[in-house]
């Protein structure tokens, strides 16, 4: 898990890159790499869950991320992270 804390002010160079974000954020996703991704209700601090296989792949991963170079962060390693589906899985029957 990545704790980034956001800057303050929030510059109009950092939100700038949201579309971007956005966008690096969906292929992340799509990829796998990807499971969570939380921005707190005051924009200060972001979450984000990942899936790597050591220390450089995450910080390669966390690289992708244009708005990174802005933020400071921490990761911990996670035992287990668990999530409840929203989707509903379909019957082919």
């Amino acid at each position: 898990m990545i704790e980034f804390i956001l800057p303050t002010p929030i510059t109009q160079d950092f939100m700038s890159l949201v579309p971007k974000q956005r966008a690096c954020v969906a292929q992340l996703f799509r990829k796998g790499s990807l499971l969570s991704y939380t921005l707190d209700q005051n924009r200060t601090k972001l979450w984000i869950i990942m899936m790597a296989s050591d220390d450089s792949e995450l910080l390669y991963l966390i690289d992708l991320f244009p708005m990174s170079m802005f933020m400071d962060y921490n990761w911990h390693e996670l035992m287990f992270h668990e999530t409840v589906s929203m989707v509903p899985t379909m019957s082919l029957n």
